[in-house]
């Protein structure tokens, strides 16, 4: 047995046990540096344990073969045993080609496929192996070689199908994967073809392992960034996926910095590149457990490992997190803004999207300075709170995709207006609510989510909609007003077309325009200016009328304001607020009301509640009062009551 402890001189098996290297450090990257784990990775993942089994199988033929003291069936059985595995990897790789075609739903021909070139090949194998043409003794040594032709024969004919296969697929695939398979499958057969022709030389392993390694390294390894030390988005996600299988959590900080630009394209000539590396390499030292993930240009994720009962620990750990991005942020005289948001994995159900959706909720509810720096930690409450977000989300989105005018998830409320001339209701303002579980929805728990998902617009042409049908209805009940007029968003009315969408919507209820009246707030006028002012003026040219709305709350730039053809300015109730407490706001609000009067335009004053509120704006000569006062939201059906003239006033 003494040959058993040397290098066998017989089989050359260098070729191979530099493919077994290769493919025992590709498992080993697989199994440690948090892939991409989509379900046709575990095709490659098992693929390449097979690859290492299998050349490590090939190897042990090769040494053992080298002695006659070896028990024949040994090495057949190992023979066997090899072509087995090779089958499986062919079979691994071909299931991972037809999971990524975009027509893979066929199984049943794949299963079929597979089972009838299973049970050829086993018998192919059997047959073959039987007659024991696979092992032949001679000078005190095996003779492998018409194994070794046998397999490399059927490598090559599996190179063929393959060819075959990925010519079929390749109108369902990705060009670039297309060639990529192709390339190999040529490489593959080349290989193929040197080993036959270079025998005993045997390295027969890299054509599938070095597929395998390629394929995971091209699509499936999530690299590191060589300044921070970081990994991306998705490993992030396989690590998260990591945790939920083994029942762990962990504290997930987002953090974002204002001198962090491009974390992407980070390089030594970047003035900020030492700060942010020093910044990384004491973030590392905080404890050896953390782990951090380059989520976006600018955004970076630490993973904070979290024992049960020690979330004092996860604390001080955030806490010295913000120390240390605090010291970086601040340099000389300036001071980077930095935002760190703290969540827990296991709260959101391990579902990194839900992670970074909550995180997203959290800066737009939490930050109220977009100049101050916030580290932020979530509690039981902030869940809650945004559960209930995402179901209103849920039902904004849907919806927008229905796109149903008439939807009845969207009630139309109404205000009526008071016309301080005549001491009548002539208009009303149109509220939106939306009604959801039996539940009624205020606008401030989701309009500013609407915006955010952009499918406000379909809420007004609803809302539109509903209040085009009242007014008909009103009309033809002979009530007496002038108009209705209905919020429109400043994120819609920048886009070039709007107006055309709003009057198919009055014309196809057969509504006078005049009856309808738009509010834009100042925030709308000044977005992309040029598409604003076109949807007005086309609009005005059917005979809308639009409101200035909440004016007063912004940083008005009245010289401009009344470069825009608004028939009246809504002021918001806070100026109001303020001008009964402060004689010299109040003299400024009046200057304004005289302002916008002598140029023609109608003021409005919302918010008004009591007796001495109305006597003021009544004083100070607005044309319009709105306010509890005088009537408060009622669906839009009641308005009847108050144009007919029954409301008490």
């Amino acid at each position: 047995m003494e040959g058993l402890l040397n290098i066998p001189d017989r089989y050359n098996l260098v070729g191979e046990v530099a493919s077994l290297m290769f493919a025992c450090m590709i498992w080993f990257l697989m199994e440690f540096t948090n892939p991409r784990r989509n379900r046709i990775y575990y095709f490659i993942h098992i693929g390449m344990i097979l690859s290492v089994a299998s050349i490590s199988t090939h190897i042990a033929i090769g040494w053992l073969a080298a002695n006659l003291e070896v028990p024949r069936r040994l090495i057949q059985g190992l023979m066997f045993l090899y072509l087995i595995m090779n089958y499986l990897i062919v079979s691994m790789i071909f299931a991972y080609l037809y999971e990524i075609n975009i027509n893979h739903r066929n199984r049943k021909s794949v299963n079929i496929f597979l089972m009838s070139t299973f049970f050829v090949y086993v018998i192919g194998v059997g047959g073959y192996g039987a007659k024991e043409k696979f092992l032949r003794a001679a000078d005190g040594y095996y003779d492998i070689l018409p194994f070794e032709n046998f397999h490399i024969n059927l490598g090559v004919i599996w190179c063929v199908v393959s060819f075959v296969v990925i010519m079929r697929m390749r109108k369902n695939i990705p060009p670039f994967v297309t060639k990529f398979i192709i390339s190999f499958i040529l490489v593959d057969a080349a290989v193929l073809t040197m080993a036959k022709l270079y025998l005993p030389h045997l390295f027969t392993g890299v054509t599938y392992a070095g597929m395998i390694g390629l394929v995971y390294i091209l699509f499936h390894s999530n690299t590191y960034n060589e300044v921070t030390g970081a990994q991306g988005f998705e490993a992030m996600e396989t690590r998260i996926y990591k945790d939920f299988r083994l029942h762990h959590d962990a504290v997930i900080a987002i953090v974002q910095v204002s001198y962090i630009r491009n974390l992407y394209r980070l390089e030594d000539k970047d003035p900020n590149y030492q700060r942010i590396a020093l910044c990384f390499r004491e973030l590392e030292r905080l404890d050896r457990n953390i782990r951090m993930f380059v989520l976006g240009a600018d955004r970076l994720g630490i993973m904070i490992p979290q024992k049960e009962n020690q979330e004092q620990d996860s604390f001080q750990t955030v806490t010295a997190i913000r120390n240390i991005i605090r010291k970086y942020a601040s340099h000389g005289d300036n001071k980077d803004v930095y935002r760190i948001m703290c969540v827990e994995e296991k709260a959101l159900n391990y579902n990194i999207r839900e992670i970074y959706r909550m995180v997203d909720y959290l800066m737009n509810e939490k930050i109220t300075n977009p100049d101050e720096s916030v580290c932020y930690i979530s509690v039981a409450q902030d869940y809650e709170d945004y559960a209930e977000y995402r179901r209103v989300v849920k039902a904004l989105k849907n919806i927008d995709a229905l796109r149903d005018l008439s939807d009845p998830r969207v009630l139309c409320y109404a205000q009526p207006i008071i016309d301080v001339k005549t001491g009548q209701f002539r208009t009303a303002e149109a509220l939106v609510r939306l009604k959801l579980d039996d539940e009624i929805i205020y606008p401030d728990r989701f309009i500013e989510a609407a915006e955010r998902e952009n499918v406000v617009h379909s809420l007004t042409c609803i809302m539109l909609n509903k209040v085009c049908r009242m007014v008909k209805q009103l009309e033809q009940e002979g009530a007496d007003f002038d108009a209705i007029s209905i919020n429109c968003s400043s994120t819609e009315f920048s886009t070039a077309h709007l107006h055309d969408q709003l009057m198919e919507i009055i014309r196809s209820n057969g509504v006078d325009p005049k009856r309808i009246r738009l509010e834009l707030t100042e925030s709308a006028v000044f977005r992309q200016a040029d598409n604003v002012r076109k949807n007005m003026e086309r609009l005005i040219e059917e005979g809308v009328y639009f409101y200035l709305d909440d004016f007063g709350t912004g940083y008005s730039n009245l010289g401009r304001l009344l470069s825009y053809p608004f028939h009246t300015v809504k002021f918001d109730k806070s100026l109001l607020y303020n001008a009964l407490k402060d004689e010299e706001i109040s003299n400024l609000l009046g200057t304004m009301v005289k302002v916008f009067k002598d140029k023609g335009m109608d003021t409005l004053i919302e918010g008004v509640e009591d007796d001495e509120q109305s006597a003021y704006v009544r004083e100070h000569g607005f044309d319009h009062i709105q306010g509890y006062r005088y009537a408060k939201p009622r669906p839009i059906e009641e308005l009847k009551d108050y144009f007919a003239g029954t409301a008490k006033v």
